[in-house]
């Protein structure tokens, strides 16, 4: 048995996530007018296929988010040839990056769910599918994008899995008939160490985004020991319950949490810490909602299920000069 300090730490959340599972990438064309129009001109476009409402592209149930967990149900009067159609956008940061998509049961009873999970582009032709790549019964599909574009994902019963994404047509339960409850989440890819985004130890400001409450946007920064930074994060919240209400965290190179801030910002609901580095080795800022402070960042675990708190932010560093004498560590011996 390999121990895990042996495996760069690059490497750890891809084998947590992929073991015994095949990545497929396969090139991809972006859409043309379908990009441009909305989910209401394209149920327009719908054809009169049958009674379920959201099992063609061009009447999806809902647009999904990176980072976000919906849910829903197999059935809904339509017993196992219900199919469920969801929206994703893939922009340009996302391409070449290997995302996870998971199709659980949330079924307590002994006859639950038992999932299918089809990935489509704009044009309705399928790309990826999955019966049982996750744990038990449940589907995943590990997928790296090669164009940015609009996309599909459907859910539905195992052994329904040949219907038609354009027209709705072709649904098929000989093998199994199941329904019930369902969670399908677009996995966060910028929440683990491995996939943090870089911040400079220079002045700098970058812009950014918590678009779905358990969003975290993870920042690597080049710690020297002895430098100080000021780092904060200046969010868009209101008196009136709008927009982000900021949450820091700094972590060390192995994931550990070192300091956090909630409200200790300058501006309104914003967030900072002043941090002295005591090595020089990597380390880890995370921007989230308040409501969403103890996820882990060594495995994307912990995000808050009741965080409903989303908005833009930018995030800056700038180094400081601190006294050399006003911590404890640092203290001068004046003697006896």
């Amino acid at each position: 048995m390999l121990k895990t300090s042996l495996i760069p730490r690059n490497l750890l959340s891809r084998i947590r996530k992929s073991r015994g599972r095949v990545v497929r990438r396969r090139p991809i064309r972006i859409a043309t007018t379908a990009a441009t129009e909305s989910l209401e001109d394209r149920t327009l476009l719908c054809s009169a296929a049958g009674p379920d409402p959201n099992d063609q592209i061009c009447e999806p149930v809902d647009v999904i988010a990176n980072g976000q967990t919906v849910t829903g149900a197999i059935g809904n009067g339509l017993g196992a040839l219900d199919v469920d159609l969801f929206e994703l956008e893939i922009g340009s940061s996302l391409v070449g990056q290997e995302i996870t998509f998971t199709l659980n049961t949330t079924d307590t009873d002994s006859d639950p769910l038992d999932t299918y999970l089809r990935l489509f582009d704009d044009a309705g032709d399928e790309l990826d599918d999955d019966e049982d790549g996750g744990p038990g019964n449940n589907s995943q599909i590990d997928f790296e994008f090669d164009v940015a574009g609009t996309y599909y994902l459907g859910v539905s019963t195992s052994g329904n899995e040949d219907y038609s994404a354009v027209t709705g047509e072709g649904d098929d339960t000989d093998r199994f008939s199941g329904i019930g409850q369902y969670k399908l989440t677009f996995e966060d890819t910028d929440d683990q160490i491995d996939e943090a985004n870089t911040l400079l130890n220079t002045v700098s400001v970058i812009p950014g985004v918590i678009d779905v409450a358990t969003d975290v946007d993870l920042y690597q920064f080049d710690g020297v020991a002895g430098q100080s930074f000021r780092f904060e994060v200046d969010g868009n919240a209101d008196p009136n319950g709008l927009g982000l209400d900021s949450f820091l965290r700094i972590f060390d190179d192995n994931g550990d949490p070192l300091d956090a801030d909630d409200d200790g910002g300058s501006g309104f609901r914003d967030s900072e810490i002043t941090f002295t580095f005591e090595d020089t080795e990597d380390f880890y800022l995370g921007v989230s909602s308040f409501q969403n402070q103890f996820y882990d960042i060594e495995d994307g675990t912990g995000d808050s299920s009741v965080a409903t708190n989303t908005g833009i932010y930018t995030i800056s560093a700038t180094e400081v000069n601190l006294d050399p004498d006003d911590t404890f560590a640092n203290a001068i011996d004046a003697g006896n």
